[in-house]
């Protein structure tokens, strides 16, 4: 209802032009929601990565200091809607092709702010940048300095 969508087909066909604009060694950041996740896991396969690992975002709308909490904030979540849970997260899909280098932090997810329909948290920068360059945003809604982007939001730097 925001913005037009491509079925599952336009992605997955989508994977021979996302091959030709990665290298050899190369990781795939691939955000994917819970009823979904089968077929974001066959997607990152079809498009020729191999799936490592996942993040969530746990999506939030104010954070207040806690000292039982063992985090030591008390999240407010913005909750979302869902048939069996009620939705406060999306999960960050991590593969790689080749053998690319790691991230050189360690990082276990996100807690971050809930934007606009379908917008993510910009701290997925600070992870995405940690991996090598070049980097390349599908579907992206802004330009970013040091990035090539691709969507019908913003004027891409590159065509696919």
């Amino acid at each position: 209802k925001h913005y037009p969508v491509m079925t599952p087909e336009e992605l997955t066909a989508m994977g021979i032009k996302v091959n030709r604009c990665t290298k050899s060694d190369s990781v795939l950041l691939l955000w994917a929601t819970w009823p979904l996740l089968p077929q974001a896991v066959q997607l990152v396969e079809d498009w020729g990565f191999q799936y490592v690992t996942g993040m969530p975002w746990l999506k939030v709308t104010k954070v207040k200091p806690a000292l039982l909490s063992p985090l030591g904030i008390k999240p407010t979540f913005r909750f979302g809607v869902g048939f069996w849970l009620r939705g406060i997260s999306e999960v960050l899909l991590v593969a790689r092709k080749g053998n690319p280098d790691k991230p050189c932090k360690n990082y276990a997810g996100m807690l971050g702010s809930a934007f606009e329909h379908s917008r993510k948290p910009d701290s997925i920068y600070e992870y995405a940048e940690s991996l090598n360059g070049p980097y390349l945003e599908l579907f992206a809604r802004r330009p970013r300095g040091g990035w090539d982007v691709f969507g019908n939001q913003v004027e891409g730097s590159i065509k696919l």
